[in-house]
């Protein structure tokens, strides 16, 4: 079996992209698999380990395909900086002189819009990857200036405060729920696997659904912020 966030290949069942994959299910702990032409294909015998790792690569496939929207001249700028700054330390991984070639502290800028919230992710996670003691030695933002080198320079050193608080996805999904939702519970929950849930209609227990709680979450409803997803939230 060979599971990526592209590809489902288990012989001799079924080896094809995601993108011809319509909906994942199971039945009778059988893994159902719907393509967009609507064929069913049915596998056996499969470990909760592996369904587990069936449903997030899927998950994955489809919050990637939500994320892919049109960039602003703007980011897309940023994000070519970035990239050009990422590139290096991935090589080097450890040294910061790729920042002074791509980037210089320019006073002219010094009241640019804050970077996207995409972007600062992105610059955080870079800024794990490097020891702390060198990220202090090397990165000296300007106080009160925001071009882009003292944004970069205080989110990787850890003072970048003027974001919001980022909550996670479960919590932003939790703060969508309406209390007139709360009043009837239509949905029976099993856990079946780690954050893998198995969500089934009360009234109609044909129709069921599995739930990923990792990252990112998913349904196989293929809706993001699902019904599914947060009867299991609430559960």
């Amino acid at each position: 079996m060979k599971v990526t966030h592209k590809i489902i290949s288990i012989p001799p069942y079924i080896s094809t992209s995601w993108d011809k994959v319509s909906s994942l299910h199971l039945s009778d702990k059988n893994l159902v698999i719907t393509l967009k032409d609507d064929t069913h294909i049915s596998i056996p015998q499969l470990s909760p380990a592996n369904i587990e790792e069936i449903f997030a690569a899927h998950a994955l496939y489809l919050e990637q395909q939500e994320t892919k929207e049109p960039q602003t001249h703007a980011t897309q700028a940023v994000s070519a900086s970035i990239e050009q700054i990422a590139t290096p330390f991935r090589i080097l991984f450890g040294t910061l002189e790729s920042i002074s070639q791509a980037l210089q502290h320019n006073p002219a800028y010094s009241n640019l819009a804050a970077l996207p919230q995409e972007i600062v992710s992105k610059i955080e996670m870079l800024g794990k990857t490097l020891p702390p003691e060198e990220l202090a030695n090397f990165l000296h933002p300007v106080s009160g200036c925001n071009c882009m080198y003292c944004q970069i320079s205080r989110i990787l050193k850890g003072e970048h405060t003027s974001a919001p608080v980022e909550h996670t996805a479960v919590e932003h999904l939790e703060d969508e729920v309406a209390e007139e939702d709360l009043h009837f519970e239509q949905w029976i929950i099993e856990s079946i696997g780690d954050k893998m849930y198995l969500v089934t209609n009360k009234l109609d227990p044909n129709e069921h659904y599995s739930v990923y709680l990792g990252n990112p979450i998913g349904c196989t409803c293929g809706k993001q912020n699902c019904e599914h997803i947060v009867a299991v939230l609430r559960h």
